[in-house]
């Protein structure tokens, strides 16, 4: 099980405290294109690819992961943060970038309340408006490796969605006819959704990061509106400055 995959790397001393540098430009540019309140780490041992998950994912019974990883880190965690764990074995910042934005999707619609027979389809949509805001930022002057970007999502939604490795290698992976034909296969109520109306104003749910499940929460809103569900008002932030303390 993934919680006991995670507790393991923690207890194997697997997981640390990532540099300052690449914390800072991670953080820099994962806020800009998915605003939620996020802790990177950085994972070695047997995570090969980025991990998203929420902190209070219960890596044993009664365990939240949050309350693990401030007991062995020198780490402070706001609760109700999105912790994602970064392969020490990856050097490519913009392969990370793309692999830890694609798992915070499914991670989005695993937590959300998006009907199952629509999860393709919303998954299929965000990682395209989550393509165009990074080329966006991108053309606006942001340092980022767009050909990284992109095989960091292929990889990270062609194992969930069970797609055959040579597909995650083209340009245009999202659109390709071949990934079209391969979910209407694995989900026959799939249809290629149209983001003209919306493109990655699909992703602009809060104006700085924002709690993870109040970020799932406005995600859901606006794929419902795009996905022509009926829309629900944004109900109030509320105001969460409680974190775990590490006093080591």
């Amino acid at each position: 099980m993934l919680g006991q995959h995670v507790l393991d790397l923690i207890w194997e001393k697997s997981v640390a405290m990532p540099d300052a540098d690449l914390s800072d430009r991670f953080l820099s540019l994962f806020s800009r294109i998915l605003p939620v309140r996020t802790a990177p780490l950085m994972a070695g041992g047997a995570c090969d690819a980025p991990l998203a998950m929420s902190d209070n994912l219960e890596v044993a019974a009664g365990l939240p992961l949050g309350d693990v990883l401030v007991e062995e880190l020198p780490l402070d965690l706001t609760y109700d943060t999105l912790v994602v764990f970064l392969p020490g074995s990856q050097r490519s910042l913009g392969c990370l970038l793309g692999g830890a934005v694609a798992e915070t999707l499914i991670l989005a619609l695993a937590m959300g309340d998006v009907p199952v027979e629509r999860e393709t389809e919303a998954l299929h949509v965000l990682a395209q408006a989550a393509m165009r805001r990074a080329a966006e930022l991108k053309a606006t002057g942001a340092v980022l490796d767009m050909g990284g970007f992109r095989l960091g999502m292929a990889q990270a939604l062609g194992r969930h969605w069970m797609v055959d490795a040579a597909l995650t290698t083209q340009p245009d992976f999202l659109g390709n006819p071949a990934m079209i034909a391969h979910l209407t296969r694995l989900d026959p109520g799939f249809s290629e959704p149209d983001l003209s109306l919306f493109g990655s104003r699909l992703l602009d749910v809060a104006s700085e990061p924002v709690s993870l499940d109040e970020w799932i929460s406005r995600t859901n809103m606006m794929l419902r509106a795009c996905l022509g569900a009926p829309e629900r008002a944004f109900e109030p932030l509320q105001q969460d400055i409680s974190s775990r303390f590490n006093f080591h």
